[in-house]
């Protein structure tokens, strides 16, 4: 798990990042891996690389080349070690926001290899996420009996052999467990490896419900029928309307996904047995898509119901990709935007795509626009208006109440590609608004008066490369 993390670190250091820094003025919308949904005032800086989100542990587990890496941003921000020095071992004691972790931690050797009784916080341990493990290390190996806690109560358990290796029936705990996500796994190890049945469990209420699973051939790899969960899935309660239930189902075949996968969405758990295909696709014998397939966004959830639809060749995007959306309350989908795919799987032309992190809003869990309505035309209107090698406009706005705020969202990018890369004149924009009074702009569908009240920015890439940014009055 180390070495994995390491090696996702290492891969994400060698990507390129957009050149340049310009302000954002305006509330923007953090998520947590739990995904459960806060906001901040923030100045955000486009170009900015938080070199903070990384830090190395010094103890370290048997037949792991480095030490432990800590990836959870509140991990990062919020947790310390405390240490003690014994006769011959050196105690750890979990420091979470300046308090000590009751009963936590434990001793390693001189070798920093972790021995005895250990409590440790899991890797997505945070306020909402108090997840820990209890059992006992021997030279740096899990031996015997280990449970994993939830706010002080068992949610799983399971056994390891004297080689640091799971046997037997265990229950696990998906990496994302908080209190939105509850999900646990539970089945059989043989060898060390998962062996046999396997089911996915919410746990979120207290009827259980089976909602996903599959087999595992001998060696440890999925074969046949498979019903898993989508990224995008999130226990539906009150604390949580991003909430839904979003799963894949199609087959394996030695490990690998292949034939017709779909995507199945469910409002609420309650439905469990009544979902809908709202996605999906085919995979060819190397795994690989291929043909019309139909995706969900990143934040899709029940009040951003985004989507895309297009054509994969061996496993690239290929032709016209449209983007869809719906109202939370609707069946049918409509299509806001889009471009082409070049034989190689990168963008060109002209696009309409939309703006990072996109996610529909509503005030009073109530639509102020939809598509039949005047500002829809308003706003499609002035989408469809050429400027010189751009196109201006806002896809949908919508509404938060956030304390005295009142946050306009969503805002588009418009602009072309050039072999995968924008290129040439783009329009993007900033929010910097009076936000009572937009919602009253809103309402009474005077579009140029909002425009008045928007920073747009005329912004020139040459190579995916921003050369220059200029505010369009």
């Amino acid at each position: 798990m180390t070495e994995q993390k390491l090696e996702i670190i290492q891969q994400n250091q060698k990507q390129h990042y957009k050149e340049g820094v310009y302000k954002i003025l305006g509330i923007k919308e953090i998520e947590q891996p739990s995904r459960v949904s806060f906001f901040i005032p923030v100045q955000y800086l486009h170009g900015w690389r938080d070199t903070q989100n990384v830090r190395i542990n010094q103890f370290r587990e048997q037949n792991t080349k480095y030490a432990t890496i800590l990836t959870n941003i509140d991990q990062v921000q919020k947790l310390k070690w405390g240490t003690q020095n014994l006769q011959y071992t050196v105690k750890w004691c979990p420091i979470w926001e300046a308090r000590i972790i009751i009963n936590a931690g434990g001793e390693v050797d001189k070798n920093n290899l972790k021995i005895g009784k250990w409590v440790e916080l899991s890797d997505n341990y945070c306020n909402i996420s108090q997840v820990t493990h209890e059992g006992i290390y021997n030279n740096g190996l899990r031996i015997g009996k280990w449970v994993t806690y939830f706010k002080e109560n068992i949610i799983c358990e399971g056994e390891y052999n004297s080689k640091g290796v799971e046997i037997g029936n265990w229950v696990h705990v998906h990496d994302r467990f908080s209190n939105n996500y509850q999900i646990i796994y539970q089945g059989e190890y043989k060898n060390g490896k998962k062996f046999g049945q396997w089911n996915i469990i919410d746990i979120s209420t207290q009827n259980k419900f089976v909602i996903g699973g599959g087999l595992y051939g001998t060696e440890g790899e999925k074969v046949g029928k498979w019903t898993e969960l989508h990224n995008n899935f999130a226990n539906f309660n009150s604390s949580n309307k991003y909430g839904c239930q979003i799963l894949w189902k199609g087959n394996y075949r030695n490990g690998k996904k292949i034939g017709k996968w779909d995507i199945l969405y469910s409002k609420e758990l309650k439905f469990v047995d009544k979902y809908e295909c709202i996605g999906g696709g085919l995979y060819d014998e190397t795994e690989l898509k291929k043909g019309i397939w139909v995706e969900l966004s990143e934040n899709f959830n029940n009040c951003s119901q985004v989507r895309s639809f297009g054509e994969y060749d061996n496993g690239k995007k290929i032709g016209r990709w449209n983007i869809q959306i719906r109202d939370e309350k609707k069946d049918n989908f409509i299509t806001i935007g889009g471009g082409q795919y070049d034989d190689e799987g990168k963008q060109k032309g002209k696009w309409i795509e939309l703006y990072q992190n996109f996610r529909r809003c509503q005030k009073n869990n109530n639509f102020l626009a939809t598509p039949n309505s005047d500002l829809w035309g308003i706003i499609r209107k002035e989408l469809n208006k050429d400027s010189g090698d751009c196109i201006l406009g806002i896809f949908f706005i919508k509404i938060f109440n956030i304390g005295n705020f009142q946050l306009v969202n969503l805002l588009s990018s418009v602009g072309a590609y050039n072999f995968g890369q924008k290129n040439g004149k783009w329009m993007e924009s900033d929010l910097q608004l009076n936000f009572t009074a937009v919602y009253w702009y809103l309402h009474q569908f005077n579009f140029n008066q909002l425009r008045n009240k928007t920073n747009y920015h005329t912004v020139h890439y040459q190579n995916g490369k921003l050369l220059s940014l200029k505010k369009v009055n």
